[in-house]
């Protein structure tokens, strides 16, 4: 895609991360070029019913009783660190810089999964969830 007059050039090849808790996608941009060069999603396990609810009883009584979803969130997050680490190191692309977008909670850890070689290039973090945002509304918030 092209980058519109609008926005500022990039003056060196800029790789964009940007991520929610289980899925990214990964921008190369270069002067007046924006190319979508990777694409991630991680699954997260599908339960029916009741499977992982759990309580907390005797006497007649319930003390507490949740979900083991929190744990499976907490996994599936895991492993999309691990398949975004892999997946960028793989990227074949030259590129000078990082910028990267995560939800707030988790732009620290998504920031740490990340092969050294990527994190040294980081030029700034955003904590915000713009996955599903159009290429040039991301572009509006690097002006």
């Amino acid at each position: 895609m092209q980058i519109s007059t609008d926005y500022n050039a990039f003056t060196q090849p800029t790789l964009i991360i940007v991520t929610s808790r289980q899925d990214a996608i990964v921008y190369l941009a270069d002067n007046r070029d924006l190319e979508k060069i990777l694409e991630l999603h991680t699954k997260k396990p599908e339960y029916t019913d009741d499977e992982g609810h759990f309580e907390r009883s005797g006497n007649d009584r319930v003390f507490g009783q949740g979900s083991t979803e929190k744990e499976i969130d907490d996994i599936v997050y895991d492993e999309f660190k691990s398949d975004l680490a892999g997946a960028i190191d793989e990227i074949k692309e030259e590129f000078e810089q990082v910028i990267l977008f995560a939800p707030e909670q988790y732009k620290n850890s998504t920031k740490d999964s990340l092969p050294k070689s990527i994190q040294d290039k980081i030029k700034s973090i955003h904590g915000v969830n713009i996955l599903h945002e159009h290429p040039t509304d991301i572009l509006k918030r690097l002006q």
